[in-house]
């Protein structure tokens, strides 16, 4: 066997120091604030994910509630009631609900009806309904069941745009005992644990059918 080959005097030495406790703490509070940061990023990713997905389903439900309301306020018409017969408003609003007249599709029941927009307010929450009365036939015989439109709210407020004198711009008013319909009608809505929504605006038809 080979003699074990010495290094040469005044060659280059391998370093073998280690590190200083100094830094290793250096090393290990740079890894704790690095953690800290990438912990903060994924808790901060996933609340603006968690928002994100709150902001799709409040728009999601806008956009339903809202083409709901356009559908049924657009199909208003106005109605007089026949001489000699009850009379009954073609359309009523105040703050927290409103009342028009309009037919429903042939398809599903011909005639014509009484649309109520209204909140129930029930024990542990509070819904937006829709009451749908037929006109020809007594109340209790014909009626519909009320349709849930909207749960958890906390509040709805109805406003109606009412023309003024010639010259003068047309203004919001909560309260419609008009014989006619407003130009126009704006839903303002909350929905518990949610930001209020834009108002919705519509404008029913003015002119009557056919």
């Amino acid at each position: 066997m080979s003699p074990l080959r010495q290094p040469r005097a005044g060659g280059r030495r391998l370093n073998t120091r280690g590190f200083t406790l100094l830094e290793v703490l250096i090393a290990t509070t740079l890894l704790s604030i690095m953690m800290v940061l990438l912990m903060g990023s994924l808790r901060l990713g996933a609340r603006s994910w968690d928002r994100g997905e709150e902001q799709i389903d409040q728009t999601s439900q806008l956009l339903v509630v809202g083409s709901f309301f356009r559908r049924h306020l657009t199909s208003a018409i106005p109605w007089r009631s026949p001489e000699g017969r009850r009379p009954e408003p073609m359309f009523v609003g105040s703050r927290n609900a409103l009342e028009y007249i309009a037919p429903l599709p042939a398809q599903i029941k011909p005639g014509l009806y009484r649309f109520r927009f209204f909140v129930d307010k029930q024990r542990e929450r509070t819904v937006l309904k829709l009451s749908v009365i037929p006109l020809d036939v007594p109340e209790e015989a014909g009626k519909i069941d009320d349709l849930e439109v909207l749960r958890d709210v906390e509040d709805v407020r109805f406003a109606f745009l009412a023309a003024r004198r010639p010259g003068e711009p047309p203004v919001w008013i909560e309260e419609w005992t008009e014989e006619s319909i407003p130009a126009a009608v704006s839903i303002r809505v909350r929905v518990r644990g949610q930001e209020p929504w834009p108002a919705i605006v519509i404008a029913p038809r003015i002119e009557p059918l056919g």
